[in-house]
């Protein structure tokens, strides 16, 4: 190896080492022995799938009130009426992985239907001091179904 080369890998094994000890990186390091928990993950994503609507929260666990305010503001977002015979939606807490689900099945959104979804995802949850970090969709041609996920965070 050149010279150069074993100056540069010395320079990143020290600052590699130097975050190491200092927890910047991979965690805490080796020779800690601290009983303390692992610091609880501060993400959320919401996936949201259409047409019909179908919610998945995952991540870091949520107040029982912001789960109830969802489902009422959810099923009257939606561009096709309730019925008033059917029971409302409710999320309902799945496993592996561990996370919320909600079907508003019969229930059809156009994009100002979406947005009003988005908008009332996005309140609900700032209303609990997350914060909204980045959005991406996805369409699935074999099913004409698109997802958008919301990445959340915690400060």
């Amino acid at each position: 190896m050149p010279p150069c080369h074993t100056h540069r890998f010395i320079v990143l094994a020290v600052v590699i080492w130097s975050q190491r000890l200092s927890g910047n990186i991979f965690g805490t390091p080796a020779d800690s022995h601290n009983n303390q928990p692992p610091p609880i993950m501060p993400n959320l994503i919401v996936n949201v799938t259409f047409n019909p609507p179908v919610i998945k929260i995952m991540g870091s666990t949520l107040r029982e009130e912001t789960v109830h305010r969802l489902e009422q503001r959810i099923p009257s977002s939606t561009t096709t009426a309730a019925s008033s015979q059917r029971e409302p939606p409710k999320f309902t807490l799945m496993t592996s992985p561990s996370h919320w689900h909600m079907d508003v099945g019969q229930h059809y959104c156009d994009q100002l239907g979406r947005s009003i979804i988005f908008l009332s995802i996005i309140e609900t949850l700032e209303s609990e001091d997350w914060m909204l970090r980045g959005t991406n969709t996805v369409t699935h041609p074999e099913t004409n179904k698109d997802t958008t996920k919301f990445f959340f965070f915690r400060p």
